[in-house]
């Protein structure tokens, strides 16, 4: 049959134009080459709108067990993509050595189908992929001709599969030292292993590899890596965030991780507060004192859906619930502005009965919450607290603390409502220790000192708390220190005033976990850590001590001796010094510093004495 070559050549032609890139289209496919008009998908690229916001929803950062990397952070800061493209200049020219991509940016180019399989990608895909695994002359002609798009559950079996190999050979290269470059100082002998490292970290770092190929390509972070310099990661990333997002959101991530202190806690509170008439029986203004007390720790304390919520309960002849927990602040003021003083008896052990259903439907909805439960009452029940109802509240981890409120408090029931038996007042507190209870609150979630807090050289105690996989941060102002910190579990401390400087670390659990706490120092690092550190606390006989000195030369013990009488001078607004001169400095010598700062804290001690008395 006689064919006119003439038709032919015109059939060719006409499907060679149809299949050409204008040059609009070659530079929207540069500027984002997933879903462009070159590689047709129906999803773009997915991607968040603010990925400096990465961290708040980063959980575990600071764990060093389970998975090696946050496969979702990957994905959001990588994006994903469902379909197969290739990245290319505005000259629709491949850039580089790319090849065809899948996913958050996994070459399919090269790709092997035997060795994919061994990893345990399924047949059906690997037969959907394998098309893309040769090299093509021309990758993005060959993708303009065979368009596929590939499911969530296809992308995401497929990313499961390249992110475990992509990380396993990642910690092999960290563990063996390799890409380690001289100028950047020794390796240690003794250098932490790749899953030693925070879960925060090895993200970070694996975010590098993501986007560079391999660690010759980020060689600063690397290297910095490998000497777990985390504040030169940090200082690289903040440099680098300056003209790219990706950097600044990693820095966000990896500053998050390193001064978290832990998981955020959610806490239920419940306020079971005293309406009887009892309670104004020496004071008229009693119950307005204990629902100002109540108000005023709802408006200091920092409520969410992820962390505090407060329920109110009034009891006297019958139970009130004025309030079930919520994080509504406004609606929780509103419900104790509403509140009316019954003014009737005090049946104490049927309102604990119902503080015990109330924890019993809000550990269904909030099964990993703590519940800590506060009874405002004058101790003068018109019922029997029976042992059962008590051992209810044990049971169900309620930790119980009761706030005496009135002149005539009856403190054995306080201690009975509160305590570990009927000896223990641990726990019993009166309305006047509104800052003591307000610093228990904020203790209780362990995530609110994301930065380190400032602890000034004069004052002689204060509390943190942990949860057995934070870590909290510490600083103090004067650079030339000389003095002993010693740790101690709270809850064998009966007294927060020694004459050292003392750490109390308050436990959420009653129990001395000391033995899992390490504490160290640094005068140059603002993250101290086990790799990072000028000195570190040793343990012995239940407490840690940690001896910081770092006052060896004169100039020191002068800059000292200076910082010490700034401070004095500063210590609390109403000391007014009778002799000014003192607060002047100037060209002394060391033995005429001293004196000064002997007579300052001799007239300090004075003041402090007469404000206790």
């Amino acid at each position: 049959m006689y064919r006119n070559p003439f038709s032919i050549f015109i059939i060719l032609s006409l499907i060679s134009i149809s299949l050409a890139q204008t040059p609009d289209q070659c530079k929207q496919c540069a500027a984002d080459p997933c879903g462009c008009q070159l590689f047709k998908c129906s999803k773009t690229l997915e991607f968040p709108s603010n990925t400096q916001d990465l961290s708040k929803g980063f959980s575990g950062c600071q764990q060093t067990d389970g998975q090696l990397v946050d496969g979702d952070i990957i994905q959001q800061l990588q994006g994903i993509c469902s379909c197969p493209y290739v990245n290319i200049d505005e000259n629709c020219k491949p850039i580089g050595n790319s090849g065809i991509m899948l996913g958050s940016g996994f070459e399919l180019t090269g790709q092997n189908t035997e060795d994919l399989k061994k990893l345990g990608l399924n047949e059906k895909l690997l037969a959907k992929l394998s098309p893309y695994f040769a090299k093509y002359e021309n990758p993005v002609q060959y993708l303009m001709n065979n368009q596929v798009e590939f499911s969530q559950q296809e992308i995401e079996n497929f990313q499961v599969i390249m992110m475990g190999s992509e990380i396993s050979n990642l910690q092999k290269y960290y563990d063996k030292g390799l890409y380690s470059k001289s100028q950047y100082g020794k390796l240690s002998k003794e250098r932490t292993k790749f899953s030693e490292l925070s879960k925060g970290v090895r993200t970070v770092i694996y975010s590098q590899d993501r986007q560079y190929g391999k660690p010759d390509n980020f060689q600063n972070m690397w290297n910095y890596a490998l000497r777990v310099d985390f504040q030169k990661m940090l200082d690289q990333l903040a440099k680098e965030g300056k003209s790219n997002d990706r950097s600044l959101s990693e820095y966000y991530i990896l500053k998050f991780c390193m001064e978290k202190c832990s998981e955020s806690k959610k806490v239920n509170i419940l306020f079971v507060m005293d309406g009887s008439g009892s309670i104004n029986n020496n004071n008229p203004n009693n119950f307005k004192t204990q629902t100002d007390f109540v108000r005023n720790i709802i408006q200091s304390t920092k409520l969410g859906d992820d962390s505090y919520q407060i329920g109110l309960l009034l009891f006297s002849d019958i139970n009130e619930l004025l309030s079930d927990f919520s994080s509504n602040q406004a609606a929780l003021i509103n419900a104790l502005n509403k509140m009316k003083y019954p003014a009737g008896n005090t049946y104490t052990n049927q309102a604990l009965i119902e503080a015990k259903r109330l924890f019993q439907q809000q550990s269904i909805r909030r099964p990993d919450s703590l519940n800590i439960m506060f009874v405002l009452t004058d101790g003068i029940p018109s019922d029997t607290i029976l042992d059962s109802t008590i051992q209810d509240l044990k049971d169900q981890e309620v930790q119980r603390y009761a706030v005496g409120i009135g002149s005539g408090i009856q403190e054995s029931t306080l201690m009975y409502i509160s305590g570990d038996n009927k000896q223990d007042k641990s726990r019993v507190y009166q309305v006047k220790d509104f800052d003591k209870l307000q610093s228990l609150i904020n203790s209780l979630n362990v995530a609110a000192c994301s930065t380190p807090q400032d602890v000034k050289i004069t004052q002689p105690s204060f509390q943190t708390s942990l949860d057995g996989q934070g870590s909290q941060y510490f600083q103090f102002l004067q650079k030339y220190v000389s003095l002993t910190i010693i740790v101690k579990d709270l809850v064998q401390t009966t007294s927060l005033f020694l004459t050292n400087y003392q750490l109390s670390l308050a436990q959420e659990l009653q129990s001395s976990i000391l033995e899992d706490v390490e504490v160290y120092y640094s005068f140059t690092y603002d993250m101290p850590n086990q790799y990072i550190n000028d000195g570190q606390g040793e343990q012995k006989d239940g407490k840690i001590s940690l001896v910081i000195n770092n006052d060896k030369t004169n100039t020191s013990k002068i800059y000292i001796i200076q910082n010490n009488i700034i401070s004095l001078c500063n210590f609390e607004e109403e000391i007014i010094w009778q002799d000014q001169s003192l607060c002047q400095l100037g060209e002394f010598t060391i033995s005429e510093m001293r004196r000064k700062l002997h007579t300052l804290q001799q007239l300090t001690l004075m003041q402090t004495m007469q404000r206790r008395l």
